[in-house]
């Protein structure tokens, strides 16, 4: 029985990211307005909460249109660099959100309290979200679902090595399929009419 691959490179699960992200986004920014029911930080609110509603809205999409590159595949990345280009991402965001308010002269309409809090809690839950959704795509990954399929040419020690790191790191979602140590017109055509997902060469530094 063949088993099913979920694809990371589908431009369904990305997309699903995103608007995953923007949704927590408006969430830590609701969670950052009602802060001051359950706290003493003394966050004074106009009684018309539009205006705060607008303006997370707006941080959501805004997220939406510019952090296209935090949903390329992280796979065999460390995860603290993954995590610094999403924190990069709402920083940037925010940043933006913050012009635009100094241009049209209404920074004065926003609690200063609430936009740092709402910035703290958002690189939280935004972390948090990126870290579960780290952790189940390497556990599906363990179990052989959304795989990279390598053709590994070369040979000597550090093919070998990189075949034996390959073999042990399941989650990184890489698997050889094939290893080709000196590749011939037959091997060629063979990649061509059914190519891997990925070709990575090994071969000694004396060769190179």
């Amino acid at each position: 029985m063949k088993t099913p691959r979920l694809r990371l490179s589908s431009p369904v699960l990305p997309l699903a990211l995103r608007f995953l992200d923007a949704l927590v986004i408006v969430l830590a920014g609701f969670v950052a307005l009602e802060l001051r029911s359950v706290t003493r930080l003394g966050i004074e609110l106009p009684e018309d909460l539009r205006g705060y509603y607008s303006l997370i809205l707006s941080a959501g999409l805004l997220f939406l249109l510019i952090s296209g590159e935090v949903y390329r595949s992280w796979r065999a990345t460390a995860v603290a660099a993954m995590l610094l280009r999403v924190g990069g991402f709402w920083l940037v965001t925010l940043g933006m959100l913050l012009i635009w308010l100094f241009l049209t002269k209404a920074s004065e309409d926003y609690s200063r309290l609430w936009f740092m809090l709402w910035a703290l809690i958002g690189t939280g839950f935004l972390w948090i979200f990126r870290l579960l959704a780290y952790l189940v795509l390497r556990r599906l990954r363990r179990r052989g679902f959304n795989l990279k399929h390598v053709v590994l040419i070369g040979e000597g020690p550090s093919a070998d090595l990189l075949e034996s790191r390959l073999n042990q790191a399941g989650w990184t979602g890489f698997k050889i399929r094939q290893r080709l140590s000196d590749p011939g017109p037959r091997d060629l055509e063979a990649l061509i009419r059914n190519p891997p997902n990925e070709i990575w060469l090994a071969f000694p530094l004396s060769e190179a």
